[in-house]
């Protein structure tokens, strides 16, 4: 069993600090999707510069 489950959006940079943290340490997680707990929710981003 995990002692820690990392929710993650997928966005670039966003958890990594959290899960270096996590591996430096040792401690057993596991990396979910986001989406799992907000399914009705979508994580549109817009990038400067983009025509969306």
């Amino acid at each position: 069993m995990q002692d820690y489950e990392l929710y993650y959006w997928g966005l670039p940079f966003r958890g990594n600090f959290i899960q270096l943290f996590l591996e430096e340490v040792r401690a057993d997680y596991r990396k979910l999707d986001a989406s799992e707990v907000y399914p009705d929710k979508s994580l549109n981003i817009r990038y400067p510069g983009t025509v969306a």
